[in-house]
């Protein structure tokens, strides 16, 4: 008798809990929600990955009786570290944020060994490599873009992602150089020797001293120790 009674306990219990379990929204219902909500908003980017952060344990929501339906909260950004509404208009409403991140891999340009200033760059020193651009939050630069010949502003360490602010335009003209200065007038030119007052990369407007008139103007760098006076 003592033992039927010990058994009908535990059936008890156990129904208890599971009739508990039955009316909670699952954990893993609403992860699938977002991942799927997130799957659809990026299906026009090309190697984009999901993750979905874990809940907390201590969440409890009654079970929805309509479909889940998920949402993106008003001004948040759509990549990299985001939130995603998930909200039930069944018989016991309820809204609730998940935390997500959205991965978004491009091939971009790193460097294969340590740089040194004013070195230029070539194909050697340099390699495309796939990473994941929400979390280059100092920038990059995209394996299309051309950066061969360019010059290095700062030592760089190997394996690091390259961006605008480390390169620069390789220098055609250094400041105390002799320089060809050429003036355009219609269709004539006159060239004369000069000196520049500064470095200059092509296409940079810069300060030149004519040596035969010691006169100063400006110029633009249009080639390895040439610039060009348009008159």
């Amino acid at each position: 008798m003592q033992k039927h009674l010990i058994f009908l306990h535990i059936f008890i219990l156990l129904s208890s809990v599971s009739n508990v379990h039955a009316g909670i929204q699952s954990h893993e219902s609403l992860k699938n929600t977002v991942a799927s909500f997130l799957q659809s908003e990026t299906k026009d980017t090309k190697d984009s990955e999901i993750t979905v952060q874990d809940f907390d344990r201590r969440l409890r929501l009654h079970q929805c009786s309509t479909p889940l339906q998920a949402f993106w909260p008003l001004g948040n950004k759509r990549f990299g570290n985001t939130t995603v509404g998930v909200r039930c208009t069944g018989d016991k409403p309820w809204k609730v944020y998940v935390g997500a991140h959205i991965h978004i891999y491009k091939s971009v340009w790193v460097s294969n060994i340590g740089l040194n200033r004013n070195q230029v760059l070539d194909l050697a020193s340099i390699s495309k490599e796939k990473r994941d651009i929400t979390r280059l939050t100092g920038g990059y630069l995209l394996s299309d873009t051309p950066i061969q010949g360019m010059q290095i502003k700062r030592n760089i360490p190997a394996n690091q992602v390259l961006t605008n602010t480390m390169l620069d335009s390789q220098k055609m003209i250094k400041r105390g150089e002799r320089i060809t200065i050429v003036s355009r007038a219609g269709g004539i030119e006159v060239r004369a020797t000069g000196v520049a007052l500064s470095d200059g990369s092509k296409g940079e407007r810069i300060r030149v001293k004519n040596t035969s008139s010691k006169r100063e103007i400006e110029a633009y760098v249009s080639g390895k120790h040439l610039v060009l006076v348009t008159l």
